[in-house]
């Protein structure tokens, strides 16, 4: 089984752990700003994380097929 990383976005905030730590902290922190989460997930040696949920006020919506982020950028910037 390969392995993965999960990432929580917030605007400029951002937070890696697994996907139950960034569920967690996305439900604490959307209670402080009522501004979307996205979720997502890279796999080890691939170049992009990709979006596979969005965290709301209201809920958790899975995503398919969605958009692919830079890991570069999840690291750095």
């Amino acid at each position: 089984m390969a392995m993965q990383s999960y990432f929580a976005i917030q605007g400029q905030d951002k937070y890696q752990h697994g996907l139950m730590g960034c569920l967690a902290w996305s439900t604490q922190q959307i209670k402080l700003d009522p501004t979307p989460i996205k979720i997502l997930k890279a796999r080890a040696g691939e170049p992009n994380a990709t979006v596979i949920a969005e965290v709301t006020p209201d809920s958790i919506r899975l995503i398919n097929d969605g958009l692919t982020v830079s890991i570069r950028a999840l690291r750095h910037g």
